[in-house]
């Protein structure tokens, strides 16, 4: 729930939508299930909407639409930190996104640090993931098959940055944060989800 300033905007229209759907004998049964997702919907446009925004105003919208790929992509692969409210979800989401603008202006990475970053990247993903959180449990099974996808996802990254590094172009720098925040909440999410396993 949005707890700022008692806005719960998200949980409205996921009601309505959820009434609607009801009143129509669209919902039969597992009507929870149906107003966690419409709730997770909502919250991830006005995410995205917001992020766009700052991509605007700030004069990266590109980088803010390779933030979203990237960022939607890993973590549904590899997993990572859930906030515990929508409000904070998408206040961590943008925050993220304005470090990353503030890092590619203040530092640049060199070949040597970047080698190293993907080995970080490569051993974290081996080790942790796919992560999972108490709400997203997986199975034996899925744990394995996320796993593959999981090193294929990363191959396919570090594969991108070198040929990106290759051709010298200034995206680099944008892959590279965004790998950093990747690992990150990793590492988050691996912590999180042990202390409730306590």
């Amino acid at each position: 729930m949005i707890k700022l300033g008692e806005i719960d905007m998200i949980l409205k229209v996921s009601n309505q939508l959820v009434d609607y759907l009801e009143k129509n004998n669209v919902l039969t049964e597992q009507k929870e299930i149906y107003i966690f997702g419409a709730r997770l919907v909502i919250s991830n446009i006005i995410g995205t909407i917001i992020l766009f925004l700052t991509g605007l105003i700030t004069g990266y919208f590109m980088e803010a639409i390779m933030y979203e790929v990237i960022m939607s992509s890993s973590r549904n692969i590899l997993g990572g930190y859930h906030c515990h409210t929508y409000f904070k979800c998408i206040a961590v989401y943008i925050s993220l996104y304005i470090c990353l603008l503030i890092g590619i202006n203040v530092y640049w990475f060199n070949l040597i640090e970047i080698i190293i970053l993907s080995i970080l990247f490569l051993i974290i993903v081996l080790i942790y993931c796919p992560v999972e959180n108490k709400k997203k449990q997986i199975s034996q099974l899925k744990r394995e098959r996320f796993k593959k996808y999981s090193c294929i996802y990363v191959v396919t990254y570090i594969s991108i940055m070198f040929c990106l590094y290759i051709l010298n172009s200034k995206y680099i720098q944008i892959m590279i944060y965004i790998l950093i925040i990747i690992n990150l909440l990793i590492i988050g999410g691996k912590i999180d989800y042990e202390k409730t396993k306590e």
